[in-house]
């Protein structure tokens, strides 16, 4: 072909075009639906199953609209193929709304999926007919767990579930949050999903056992052919995993005409196979990843390793050039996406990468001979078992070293073309003119210059510093978190609502700003729609100081939140009246509770706490029902403010005549969740509002509300954009 790039292309561009179509065509103005929906179906993946119930993907006999399906029942019988009936909560839409926040619904929305039904009775969910799927994705499921059970027989549960996440991926085969935040911060998540390094080992075993049992090329191509497709499906058929079997299944085929694959034509076919599938998936973050990785790999290691070459053993250097390639490539989508930046990437994947391949090739191994001959695979899984700990250990360190990864800003479009296309000069111009040239300061000062102003612009906050206070009442359900920023960067956090639909709200929140600190955490009392999101953030980012009510609770978060407390030595101390603490030009004043607390009741004991910048000043209140309003009226602190975070949600048993007319706010700011059963915002606080002349702001209607303060005006934006 004498222009395959022009034709590869316009066929790209032709399937972006078509997407962009379809995407235009179907754009009608956003609207949540929610309700109570019946639908029959097949279930198109294996399920996944949690302490809170089983999940699956279901497919409608009918319409033939894809579903989120979940039965809030743990030991529910549900397998792939099975055709059941399920009736429950229909929602089109998270009913989270926070700036940055990742649109579950959007995402399901792209892979063609319609929503979310949720069967809350056992009597909502019935099984209908079993194993009606595809009969090799049957097969493959069943295969995939006889394995997983082999795994279980010869190991602890934690290392089983971590090696089938090395040899499946984390789709196939789970691992717990805490195990991919500590490979995420050792920059070695990759080696969790199921890509091209699988693939290529299983091609490599294959051809290996062929070539010593003496079996023709032919055959032998014939059997991987079929096992990496086997492979695929026990894997769960993610994109990233087909990427890698297209491009295996040429390579194969070349065995048979005798002829190479060209890496860029292999790579554009698979390409072009995935648009085929889902033209969205050119959005898929596995996908990007995955050819970002594969490209950098063909296209900046080989120059790697011939510049250290000339300075170090031609080993070591293959070794770093394959470590440090994917690393730049793939590094400003995982900042955009994920808003971490691992600084010991580099290092990490020197001993992880070889060592993941080791455990892939011996677990590969270990499954075969599980099938012929369980005594040899019992043999190389104890094996294993001492190379998985041996993994922890190396992740363990360095995930635990301090400068090990940083939450950052998550950078525009611009610094990603820019950076890409910096990287791409650079390396051409080493191969075409080595590396002297391209530090040679005289010739290339500009363009290093360039490079320098991309990286600073997409990892500092020069654009977004200001001297305002901004103040952020998240949308976290029915629930509680403020986050503010000061003029000068301090960082202060009140409560942290509670993890809805089994997704954290504030951590993420949190990562996206680029917030690897926080100056003061508040928890205005325990309960928990206030410090359900707080054991995440005390667990993941650096606090210098809680400021608790002090109240005993047996809340199983709340305890969690004193451990961590604890075991991070973090500064404690309990809210009471009078304390103060200085942020730059803001002060924040503690108003309650009292020394004298008001029994064990603890929505009247909440810490409430009045910041001043200028002239203007924010009241928020926690859950400070009438009692304690009361008590602050009787000691006569000056509530006064211009905003008021109402207290507990708006109910009928807060913010009394008295104390509106005593604060006088312009503003009043509701933290509450959707159709809660409590029925707040009472309408009575709310007239109560509203006839005095206050702006009244909610999170169930507007989203996250975001209040500006340069010492003498206040703005308001909301996320939901829905702001009068």
């Amino acid at each position: 072909m004498k222009y395959p790039f022009a034709i590869i292309f316009v066929i790209y561009a032709a399937l972006i075009m078509v997407n962009s179509a379809f995407f235009f065509i179907d754009a009608k103005p956003a609207q949540a639906i929610s309700g109570t929906l019946e639908v029959v179906g097949t279930v198109k993946e294996e399920p996944f199953r949690s302490d809170a119930g089983v999940s699956f993907l279901l497919e409608s006999l009918v319409s033939r609209k894809k579903y989120i399906a979940f039965v809030c029942s743990p030991d529910a019988e549900i397998s792939y193929g099975d055709v059941v009936r399920i009736k429950g909560k229909y929602s089109t839409s998270s009913q989270l709304n926070n700036p940055g926040q990742f649109d579950y619904f959007d995402y399901l929305k792209r892979k063609g999926i319609s929503g979310s039904i949720s069967a809350f009775r056992k009597k909502d969910f019935l099984v209908l007919a079993k194993e009606k799927g595809n009969p090799f994705v049957s097969f493959a499921v069943k295969m995939k767990n006889r394995v997983a059970s082999a795994f279980l027989s010869m190991m602890p549960p934690d290392y089983s579930s971590l090696l089938g996440s090395i040899v499946f991926g984390t789709k196939a085969s789970p691992v717990t949050d805490d195990v991919k935040s500590k490979y995420q911060k050792a920059g070695v998540v990759h080696v969790l999903v199921a890509s091209g390094q699988q693939v290529s080992i299983l091609i490599g075993v294959c051809f290996a056992a062929g070539k010593i049992s003496g079996a023709p090329v032919n055959v032998t191509a014939a059997f991987t052919s079929v096992l990496i497709w086997l492979f695929s499906a026990m894997a769960g058929f993610c994109p990233s995993i087909i990427r890698s079997s297209v491009m295996g299944q040429i390579m194969i085929a070349g065995t048979f005409f005798e002829r190479e694959g060209e890496f860029y034509n292999s790579l554009s076919f698979a390409a072009i196979v995935l648009l085929i599938m889902n033209p969205n998936n050119l959005f898929d973050i596995g996908v990007q990843l995955s050819f970002l990785a594969t490209w950098a790999l063909v296209y900046i290691a080989p120059v790697i390793k011939d510049v250290l070459s000339a300075y170090i053993n031609k080993s070591i250097a293959l070794a770093v050039s394959v470590a440090v390639a994917p690393v730049a490539a793939t590094m400003p989508v995982c900042v955009y996406y994920f808003s971490t930046l691992s600084f010991v990437a580099v290092f990490s994947n020197l001993f992880i990468v070889p060592l993941a391949e080791c455990i892939t090739t011996a677990g590969f191994m270990c499954a075969a001979l599980s099938f012929v001959f369980y005594p040899a695979a019992w043999v190389i899984g104890k094996f294993l078992v001492g190379l998985l700990f041996l993994l922890g250990t190396i992740v363990d360190f360095f995930s635990s070293l301090p400068f090990a990864c940083a939450y950052v800003e998550s950078p525009g479009p611009t610094f990603i073309f820019l950076y890409f296309g910096a990287l791409i000069y650079t390396v051409d111009a080493i191969k075409r003119k080595g590396l002297q040239h391209v530090l040679d300061i005289k010739k290339n000062a500009l363009i290093l210059a360039g490079i320098l102003l991309v990286l600073w612009l997409g990892f500092s906050r020069p654009m977004s510093a200001s001297r305002d206070l901004t103040v952020t009442v998240l949308d976290v359900g029915q629930g509680d978190t403020i986050f503010i920023r000061t003029p000068d960067d301090h960082k202060i956090l009140i409560d942290g609502g509670v993890a809805k639909m089994g997704k954290a709200v504030v951590l993420p929140f949190l990562q996206r700003n680029g917030i690897n600190d926080i100056d003061l955490l508040v928890l205005t009392h325990p309960h928990d729609d206030h410090v359900g999101g707080l054991c995440d953030v005390v667990g993941s980012i650096k606090v210098k100081q809680v400021l608790d009510s002090g109240v005993p609770h047996t809340s199983p978060f709340y305890r969690r939140f004193l451990e961590l407390i604890m075991k991070n030595k973090i500064k404690y101390a309990m809210g009471r009246y009078g304390q103060k603490f200085t942020f730059g030009d803001v002060s924040a004043f503690v108003l309650a509770p009292f020394n004298d607390l008001s029994g064990s009741d603890l929505n009247n004991n909440s810490i409430v706490m009045k910041f001043v910048y200028g002239n203007n000043s924010f009241l928020f209140m926690g859950d400070a029902s009438f009692d304690e309003e009361s008590q602050m009226l009787g000691k006569g602190i000056n509530v006064s403010s211009n905003v008021l975070k109402v207290g507990h949600h708006g109910s009928t048993y807060s913010s009394s005549d008295d104390f509106i007319d005593s604060v006088r706010p312009k503003i009043a700011v509701i933290p509450v969740g959707r159709n809660n059963v409590y029925g707040h915002p009472s309408p009575y606080t709310i007239e109560k509002l509203l006839d005095r002349g206050i702006k009244v702001f909610r999170t169930d209607i507007d989203g996250a509300v975001i209040l500006k303060s340069d010492g003498s005006h206040i703005e308001v934006s909301s996320a939901a954009g829905s702001l009068p």
